[in-house]
């Protein structure tokens, strides 16, 4: 038993038209059999056509179920795989057994309550069904997950194969006993291209034909190691060019963070006098106003300075203003000295404001200059990407030409070997023409 996946995708038109057609024809004749799962139809074509519905209508049935529909959004709601069994298997497979094995590994999926479509093939000579499996779930809208999904199938595979009683892939039971006992990442491996098995097909039995496999694949290797090689150190770039951009950009941040805070220590220390000679003022003033508040005259000038010194700090310039403050100030040495408190505080916040003030021009200009430091570094990045951009396709041009030529010489090889068989077929004929020919006269 051997699971394949395909390629995720977003079109069940075009999944359907290829497993349900031959390849590149409208026929059918390849298809043996269909059948659903967790669809109302039977019919191959209903059934995607179905599916299309669920999955375009995922928003609203993810309303109903009460689930949000927040998270990143995926187009890819088309899971296709393969189950081939080993050609020896084909004459005693049903279509009963092979329908319940498609079953088993949707379930292994986790999949059991998706939608999906089955269809066998009888155009190899190994046994095998394609399924088409609609991610969306119908009951709530959620998009099936694929964390695991080809662990999930190997493990399914191999034991559906200890079931059957025979184990037909060895190198499976072992990856996975690397997986569980030894806790190591084991990855298959990949199919051979279609056209290279081509290439190879019939031409690699003799001592001729193993020669040559050995050294093209041995040559493919290496070029697919620096294509690796390549997008490695293309991954490393784009990395490398990120965090050069973040790095200057926090070096422009904590620049202007420093200026910023050495024009504000600045501005205090060159305004620290100023404030000290303030507040001793304040000190005298307010020992001179309790001096005078031990005689009438004195009283009568600190409530004239009262009343002055609230007009000026409230606007009461008016001879209405000075009468309404004039009977509190001459009666009440408490409001006396709460309107010089009152006149000081202000002053103090006047002296405040104007130190704001001033602070706020000077870090304006540097925060004028940290922009436009921001916008220079954004047009390097830019300049960069660009330049990284034309850089790496120049690599990959480079690469898909190499890859023409290894695919030319490849090809040239494998004529040689191909020539040299019908060569000497042409010449095992002829030898054997001529000796039933001299058999022949001999009779």
């Amino acid at each position: 038993m051997i699971p394949k996946l395909a390629a995720k995708g977003s079109s069940f038109k075009g999944a359907a038209a290829y497993y349900l057609h031959d390849k590149g024809a409208s026929t059918n004749e390849r298809v043996a059999w269909t059948a659903t799962v967790n669809l109302a139809t039977e019919n191959p074509e209903a059934a995607w056509r179905i599916m299309v519905a669920t999955a375009k209508d995922q928003a609203r049935l993810k309303e109903q179920a009460g689930i949000r529909n927040t998270g990143r959004k995926s187009a890819d709601v088309v899971l296709a795989y393969s189950l081939s069994w080993h050609p020896d298997e084909k004459d005693g497979l049903t279509r009963e057994e092979m329908l319940l094995a498609a079953h088993a590994s949707i379930k292994a999926l986790g999949a059991d309550h998706c939608q999906a479509l089955i269809v066998a093939h009888q155009d190899e000579p190994h046994p095998h069904v394609h399924v088409i499996l609609n991610r969306v779930s119908p009951e709530d809208g959620r998009m099936l997950s694929s964390s695991n999904e080809k662990l999930n199938l190997s493990r399914w595979a191999e034991a559906y194969e200890r079931g059957r009683g025979k184990i037909l892939c060895e190198e499976r039971v072992a990856n996975n006993q690397a997986r569980d006992m030894l806790g190591e990442f084991t990855r298959a491996a990949k199919d051979r291209p279609r056209h290279l098995h081509e290439q190879e097909k019939g031409l690699i039995k003799s001592n001729k034909g193993q020669t040559v496999k050995e050294q093209e694949r041995s040559k493919d290797a290496a070029l697919a190691a620096k294509g690796r090689d390549m997008h490695k150190r293309h991954r490393a770039e784009w990395d490398k060019l990120r965090t050069d951009h973040k790095d200057r950009r926090a070096a422009i941040i904590a620049r202007a963070k420093a200026a910023t805070s050495q024009v504000r220590a600045a501005i205090q220390a060159a305004r620290l006098p100023a404030w000290r000679q303030m507040h001793k003022r304040h000190f005298a003033e307010l020992r001179l106003f309790k001096e005078r508040e031990q005689r009438l005259t004195g009283k009568i000038h600190n409530a004239l300075a009262a009343i002055k010194s609230m007009g000026a700090v409230r606007g009461e310039n008016s001879a209405q203003g000075f009468l309404g403050n004039a009977f509190n100030y001459l009666t009440s040495t408490a409001k006396r000295e709460a309107a010089l408190v009152q006149r000081q505080q202000f002053e103090k916040r006047d002296f405040s404001v104007e130190q704001r003030r001033e602070v706020k021009t000077r870090v304006a200009a540097i925060r004028t200059e940290q922009r436009q430091e921001e916008r220079e570094n954004v047009k390097q990045l830019g300049n960069k990407v660009a330049t990284l951009r034309n850089s790496q396709e120049h690599d990959r041009q480079n690469l898909r030409s190499e890859w023409r030529e290894r695919n030319t010489e490849r090809s040239g090889e494998w004529s040689k070997v191909r020539a040299s068989r019908d060569m000497r077929r042409q010449v095992a004929e002829r030898f054997s023409g001529r000796s039933q020919g001299r058999q022949d006269r001999t009779k």
